[in-house]
């Protein structure tokens, strides 16, 4: 008798069996064809066909087999197999080479021992995924739960084979993406970490490696990730959030953690981490399923350490500055003391003997008026300390009124040509006719003049020529021009002119005097002013100094009579 057959007997006999047991009747029990009505035989052989076009139409494939001596016999496979594997109804027929001709070489072999290493270990249930190839030459995945029964030294085993194409494509697109994420996780220049929702290390990326030169085969599946971070156990942020312990994070980072704004339930913090001795910044946020249950978190970590010194040595270097700063003004009020009175009363002196030098001979008088040039050179670099002290504390205030400018140039003549007959030099000065009244600082603006011209007449050789003009913009600005034709300036020095204490000719044996405070304190009046200053000079051919002040809220007028016409 055929394999088919003998199947088709014993599912005749196990449906005879199970009628048998509702009805009362023996199993043991051989009726004879006379006992069998043909109603009760049309309903055997219905039930058969049911039992069939069930299995037919199933979308797995069923199949059951004898085993004996670790060959197949007895084999039934469903007819649903044909169908799957684009086969004529039939074409299997319960033979089992056939079948295995459909299914991958090396799967069919794997198949076989998989059932007989069942078989001699007494395992009664197995699972094996196998590859086929339909008739049209697609390829499918199969997964097969397989059951061995052993009775009475009998062996059978059933299977149950299901069609997981579509779910090993999905699984391998799975796979795909988990690939080029990780890459990209491990691309990315900052160390990160993700925990599952057991608290369990997931993913350590490349940078977190180089971090804590802790790899990733030791901390994937690890609880807790603090203790790479701190010596003892300790919950890291993610951990926190895993747990949805927000009241927390607050306390473990104090005013250092953060709700981060822009990343839905994330937070950020800093803190010192001991094993790593280093200062480290991270976020964390909440790794959610599709009904927004945390299942896990991310957190990612970036070195501070060096911001972190820099900002320390900024607040230490912050503090220096105040202390300078409280030192200078406590030096530069002592000097405004203890200095400019008793060098007042020295100039004071001073004038007096000059004004009665009958009562001294002319070496006497010589020595007295260098007591007074020095004195003179000495109050005003202790004055231009204080102005530019004052400039930058922010301490200085304009005091700005309306005044007569020509008035001003003729008191500032008068200085000027006393100091430059001494060398013969030639002062030529320029005043716009139309200008009358301006409105500015008037004392801040006789400073600005009196070290442009003073300084343009130590750097002008004797019976040289200075020319200062004077001009204005239609009233909105008042343009001023220094111009001489001294040693002049090379592009080096052109750079740190205005730069405070400094000079053109630095060296010991220099031939020009001078504290390098004055051009630097013409700078800092022009620009609080909101005015510019600029230079024109090659060396050996002279310099011009160009000032630009714009008018203080009211426009330069010309409606004063001018004073002192020809003194200009």
């Amino acid at each position: 008798m055929r394999d088919a057959d003998k199947s088709k007997e014993q599912l005749i006999q196990e449906l005879q069996e199970l009628r048998n047991k509702y009805e009362g009747t023996p199993s043991n029990y051989e009726p004879s064809c006379s006992n069998i009505n043909e109603s009760r035989k049309t309903d055997l052989i219905g039930s058969e066909e049911n039992y069939r076009q069930v299995l037919s139409s199933m979308s797995s494939i069923i199949w059951k087999a004898d085993i004996d001596k670790g060959e197949f016999t007895n084999v039934y496979i469903s007819p649903a197999a044909d169908t799957i594997l684009g086969l004529e109804d039939g074409t299997i027929d319960n033979k089992w080479e056939t079948f295995l001709s459909y299914v991958h070489p090396d799967d069919a072999d794997t198949i076989y021992k998989k059932i007989l290493n069942a078989i001699i270990n007494n395992v009664s249930k197995i699972n094996v995924e196998f590859r086929v190839k339909r008739a049209d030459g697609t390829k499918l995945c199969f997964y097969c739960t397989c059951s061995i029964l052993n009775n009475n030294g009998d062996t059978q085993i059933f299977g149950n084979a299901v069609d997981i194409t579509e779910h090993k494509k999905m699984e391998q697109e799975l796979k795909n993406k988990t690939n080029e994420l990780t890459q990209i996780m491990n691309s990315f220049p900052v160390p990160m970490f993700i925990l599952d929702k057991n608290h369990k290390v997931t993913y350590w990326n490349q940078a977190c490696e180089k971090a804590t030169a802790i790899s990733a085969e030791r901390m994937i599946g690890a609880k807790y990730p603090g203790l790479a971070f701190y010596p003892n156990k300790r919950k890291v942020m993610a951990d926190l959030i895993v747990d949805n312990n927000i009241e927390s994070i607050a306390d473990f980072y104090e005013e250092k953690s953060l709700k981060k704004s822009f990343i839905e339930g994330g937070y950020e913090a800093e803190d010192f981490f001991p094993l790593l001795n280093k200062w480290l910044y991270f976020t964390a946020a909440p790794l959610k399923d599709i009904d927004g249950i945390i299942i896990g978190a991310i957190e990612t970590l970036q070195d501070k350490t060096i911001e972190k010194q820099a900002e320390d040595a900024l607040i230490a270097a912050r503090m220096l500055a105040e202390n300078a700063s409280r030192t200078k003004s406590e030096f530069l009020s002592n000097v405004n003391h203890e200095l400019r009175t008793p060098l007042s009363l020295i100039l004071g002196y001073s004038d007096l003997l000059l004004e009665e030098n009958k009562l001294m001979d002319e070496q006497q008088a010589k020595f007295v008026e260098i007591i007074k040039s020095g004195g003179s050179r000495l109050l005003d670099m202790i004055n231009s300390l204080i102005y530019i002290s004052e400039i930058e504390d922010g301490k200085m205030e304009l005091e700005i009124n309306d005044f007569s400018l020509p008035e001003m140039v003729y008191e500032i003549q008068k200085v000027a040509r006393s100091i430059a007959i001494k060398k013969s030099i030639k002062l030529d000065f320029t005043l716009d006719p139309d200008i009358r009244t301006i409105y500015a600082d008037k004392s801040k603006l006789k400073i600005i003049f009196h070290h442009l011209i003073t300084n343009a007449i130590k750097f002008t050789p004797e019976q040289g020529k200075i020319w200062v003009n004077i001009k204005h913009d239609h009233g909105n600005a008042l343009y001023i021009d220094v111009k001489d034709n001294g040693i002049g300036i090379s592009e080096e020095d052109k750079a740190k002119l205005f730069d405070t204490f400094v000079q053109v000719d630095g060296s010991p044996t220099r031939r020009y005097g001078g504290s390098g405070l004055g051009l630097a304190l013409v700078k800092k009046l022009v620009e609080i002013h909101k005015g510019s200053i600029w230079l024109e000079s090659e060396s050996g051919k002279g310099s011009t100094f160009h000032l630009a002040i714009p008018a203080q809220n009211e426009v330069i007028s010309r409606t004063n009579v001018l004073l002192h016409p020809t003194a200009i």
